[in-house]
């Protein structure tokens, strides 16, 4: 019998937390699903230790590949799921006995194509359960909040969709790529429920988490124009309200300030400064909100496009 969900949890050098993440996700009180495990050419025992979980539970599967990153290792998950739900877990990161089951429970009926948790430990400390038909999505972009709660985790996406669409992760890209994928699957969804949880346990104190991850300026470049691409789409598509606009292109301009900031530790200045002159910072100049002197000064640098003392002071 095909499984409920389909947890897929890509795995590459997390020796020190693996036990914990699998056992959390094994003891769960909802029982109904399969657990696809895939080893991203681990240089570390994860790979093996993965295969004796799979030796021992008849849910668990693994799958092993030579090593291309995280968004490679969630695209062969999507490949194999045999779940009527699919679900996203991060290795070093574990969930409490009842995640699952209180996912299925916001499940509703055949017509919920989407539901989302919005994690406590972010700003919707007291976000009520609520069910957003397509008709309503003018809300739904404020109450998401696309650029602090864009991660694939703490979701569950309707499988059907997923490989309708042949929706999978951009391997080229290494920042927001996750907030891409939710972007387009929510743009093909007609109901969404969202409610907060603290279920899902995200662990900030690994130095070398996927999330920590430095990218070069190229990836946070690429990232940005594929983000742009999917925001100006959707609101040419979708009927929002301008409060709806607004938290889009401020989805831009945290992509911004990410490119930016790459910029800003690249070893030469020369290069800094033309990489500077050549991105797009109106979208930036328009939506950032100065809160002391100090960014006052760097925003005013910016506008005017006073890009070498913008860069001496930054430097200094």
């Amino acid at each position: 019998m095909e499984p409920k969900i389909s947890v897929i949890v890509p795995v590459y050098n997390v020796e020190k937390y693996i036990h914990r993440c699998i056992d959390s996700i094994l003891s769960q009180s909802f029982i109904d699903f399969e657990l696809i495990l895939v080893d991203d050419g681990s240089p570390d025992n994860c790979g093996k230790i993965c295969d004796e979980y799979a030796q021992k539970d008849c849910r668990v599967r693994v799958f092993h590949k030579p090593n291309g990153g995280v968004s490679s290792a969630r695209n062969l998950g999507l490949d194999n799921t045999k779940g009527k739900w699919i679900t996203f877990i991060d290795s070093d990161d574990y969930i409490e006995i009842d995640y699952l089951e209180e996912l299925v429970l916001f499940e509703r009926d055949d017509k919920t194509d989407f539901v989302v948790t919005l994690n406590t430990i972010r700003k919707y400390t007291q976000c009520k359960s609520l069910t957003l038909q397509y008709s309503e999505y003018n809300q739904l972009f404020s109450l998401y909040g696309l650029d602090k709660n864009g991660y694939v985790i703490g979701k569950l996406y309707k499988t059907d969709i997923i490989q309708k669409l042949q929706l999978r992760f951009n391997t080229n890209v290494h920042l927001g790529e996750d907030v891409m994928f939710a972007l387009k699957y929510l743009m093909h969804t007609n109901s969404i429920v969202i409610f907060s949880s603290d279920k899902y346990i995200y662990d900030k104190s690994r130095p070398d988490s996927l999330t920590k991850v430095s990218n070069s300026y190229d990836t946070e470049l690429a990232g940005y124009h594929e983000i742009v691409r999917i925001v100006d789409l959707i609101i040419e598509n979708l009927d929002l309200d301008n409060q709806s606009i607004y938290e889009l292109e401020c989805t831009k301009k945290f992509y911004i300030e990410r490119t930016l900031s790459s910029i800003m530790k690249l070893p030469d200045r020369r290069d800094r400064l033309n990489k500077m002159r050549e991105l797009d910072l109106s979208l930036y100049n328009k939506y950032t909100k100065p809160y002391n002197w100090k960014e006052k000064v760097l925003l005013f640098l910016l506008r005017k496009k006073f890009f070498y003392i913008y860069d001496m002071i930054l430097h200094l």
